[in-house]
């Protein structure tokens, strides 16, 4: 899966996007979704929608990553628009391997990234 040639779609604003983002430089990010009401209607200078405002058509075509903790109510909530993990949509941990190709670059945006997923996660 090639992850800059694709839209994205980033599921989840805060500091895994950020680290996210961080690692990954230069993707072709076309909107946010939060779980956050009151986030307003762009993020990063993008279109940003709550659960209330989503429709199947804003996924057409898209690879949405998520910036979230693994959680079964993501995956129903997203294969609630027909979205297959893995093939629509994916986590961000889950894409780790696709750093293995610029080991020296990345690896110190990847401990910094893993020191602070853990820290968050703890």
């Amino acid at each position: 899966m090639n992850i800059k040639k694709k839209e994205i779609i980033i599921f989840g604003t805060g500091r895994l996007q950020k680290d996210f983002e961080y690692m990954f430089e230069n993707l072709n990010i076309t909107a946010y979704i939060s779980k956050q009401e009151n986030i307003g209607e762009t993020y990063n200078s993008k279109k940003c929608y709550t659960f209330n405002n989503l429709t199947k058509d804003l996924f057409k075509n898209k690879l949405v990553i998520i910036c979230e903790r693994k959680d079964k109510e993501i995956n129903n909530f997203l294969e609630s628009f027909d979205l297959k993990e893995k093939k629509h949509f994916i986590y961000m941990e889950d894409l780790a391997y696709l750093l293995d190709d610029k080991k020296e670059l990345i690896a110190d945006k990847l401990m910094y990234c893993v020191l602070t997923v853990y820290l968050y996660l703890k």
